[in-house]
C-alpha cells in the first residue's frame, strides 16, 4: 500500500516539476516579430498612400503606378475641417492636384513604417498620453492604405525618449505606449513643401548641343558645342560663341553652367497665389537660360525678381507652369555670365628672350646756384 501511495506521488511529482518547467518555458519565450510588428498588415509594395497630420497641417503622399506624388485634394467642407476624415487618394482621383514626391523622403518613410516594432512596453494610461505626446493634439498621425484603399493602420508618433532617435509610439485605438528607437519623428512631416521633389529640372548635360543665356540688361550669349565628325576629325571637342560675336568659349565656364544648370534644385516653393507676374519679375526677367538638346527638346529656366532680403529669386519653368520655385543667389550668379566672362582670351606671354626696353631716367632737378654776395 505504501509502494503505491509513493508510486502516486511520485507521478504527481513529475507531472507538477513538467508544469512549472513549461510555464517558464512559456513565460520566458520571445514573442514573435510578427507580433512585434505595428502594422502587421502593411506592405510596401502594396501601399498606395499615406497621410501625415500635424497640428493644423496635413500632407497626403498617393502612388500613381510606379511613382508617388503630393496630393491636394479639392477640400470639401469635411475634409477642411478634419484632414483624418479625408479618404485615401487613389490613382483614378480626378479631384486631386499631384506634385511629384522626394522619391528619398517617401522611401525613407515606407521604410520607417516597415520597421515599426513595438520594442519597449512604456504606458498604458490613457491619461499620460499627453504627457508622451501621442495624443490627437501633440502627436504625429499617420496612416497608410493599400492598393485596395484599404487602411492598414494608423498610429500616433510622441515626443523623444532619453535618446534622441527614440520616439514614443501609440496605435490608433490602443492605450498602450510603446518606445521605439529608429528616429520615427523626423520622417514624417505635415507640411507638404518637405514632401515634394526639390527638382527645379533636371536633363543628362552630355546632350546638350547649344546654350542661350538672355540677361535682362546685356543682351543675350549664344554658344554652340563643337565635337570631331566622321567628315571632319580636325575639330576639337569644346564650346564656341555663336553670338553676338564668333569666338572660342573657355570650356571650363560652360562646364560649370551646365553644371549647375542640368541639376538645379530649389530651397522653397512660393504659396503666395495672389503674387502677379510682374510683382514677381517676369514680365522683364532678370534671367533666361534655355538649352537645347540632341533631340531638339528645349530646357527653360526663367528668374525673376529677388524676394526680399531672402537671398533667393522667384523662378519659373515651362514644365511646371503653375508652380513658382525659390532658387538661392549662388545659382543665379553661376548662371548669369555675360561675353566677357565666357570668352577664352588667349593669355599674352612675355617673351623672355626678347631684350628689355629701357625705361628712360628720370631728369634731373636743375640745382640753382645763389649768386656770391660782394663783401662790403
Amino acid at each position: 500500500m505504501k509502494m503505491k501511495n509513493l508510486s502516486t506521488l511520485a507521478i504527481v511529482l513529475v507531472v507538477l516539476i513538467g508544469i512549472i518547467v513549461i510555464a517558464n518555458q512559456l513565460q520566458n519565450r520571445k514573442p514573435s516579430e510578427q507580433s512585434l510588428v505595428f502594422l502587421p498588415q502593411f506592405s510596401e509594395a502594396t501601399c498606395s498612400a499615406i497621410l501625415v497630420v500635424e497640428g493644423k497641417d496635413s500632407a497626403k503622399i498617393a502612388k500613381t503606378g510606379t511613382n508617388w506624388f503630393v496630393v491636394s485634394p479639392k477640400a470639401s467642407a469635411q475634409a477642411a475641417a478634419s484632414p483624418l476624415a479625408q479618404p485615401a487618394a487613389t490613382a483614378t482621383s480626378s479631384s486631386s492636384e499631384e506634385y511629384p514626391a522626394d522619391s528619398a523622403a517617401v522611401q525613407t518613410a515606407l521604410d520607417k513604417i516597415k520597421n515599426l516594432k513595438k520594442d519597449d512596453l512604456i504606458s498604458q494610461n490613457a491619461q499620460k498620453q499627453t504627457e508622451l505626446e501621442v495624443d490627437t493634439l501633440k502627436g504625429i498621425f499617420v496612416e497608410a492604405w493599400n492598393d485596395k484603399g484599404k487602411s492598414v493602420g494608423a498610429f500616433y508618433i510622441g515626443k523623444n525618449g532619453a535618446n534622441w532617435d527614440s520616439h514614443f509610439i501609440r496605435e490608433k485605438g490602443s492605450n498602450d505606449v510603446y518606445l521605439t528607437t529608429g528616429s520615427v519623428r523626423f520622417s514624417f512631416f505635415g507640411d507638404k513643401k518637405r514632401w515634394k521633389d526639390k527638382t527645379v529640372i533636371k536633363f543628362d548635360k552630355s546632350f546638350v548641343k547649344s546654350i542661350r543665356i538672355a540677361r535682362k540688361d546685356s543682351g543675350q550669349v549664344e554658344l554652340v558645342k563643337t565635337a570631331p565628325t566622321p567628315a571632319d576629325t580636325s575639330v576639337k571637342e569644346g564650346w564656341l560663341i555663336a553670338g553676338p560675336e564668333k569666338t572660342k568659349a573657355k570650356k571650363d565656364k560652360v562646364e560649370e553652367i551646365l553644371n549647375s544648370f542640368s541639376k538645379l534644385q530649389t530651397v522653397d516653393f512660393e504659396t503666395d497665389t495672389a503674387i502677379t507676374a510682374d510683382s514677381l519679375g517676369f514680365t522683364k526677367p532678370q534671367l533666361v537660360v534655355s538649352a537645347t538638346l540632341q533631340s531638339g527638346e528645349t530646357k527653360t529656366v526663367t528668374f525673376g525678381k529677388k524676394k526680399g532680403t531672402t537671398g533667393q529669386l522667384w523662378v519659373k519653368t515651362p514644365e511646371n507652369a503653375k508652380t513658382i520655385f525659390l532658387v538661392a543667389e549662388y545659382n543665379f550668379n553661376s548662371l548669369n555670365q555675360g561675353i566677357a566672362a565666357l570668352k577664352d582670351v588667349p593669355e599674352v606671354k612675355k617673351d623672355a628672350n626678347a631684350p628689355h626696353a629701357k625705361v628712360p631716367a628720370a631728369p634731373k632737378k636743375e640745382t640753382k646756384v645763389k649768386p656770391a654776395t660782394k663783401k662790403k
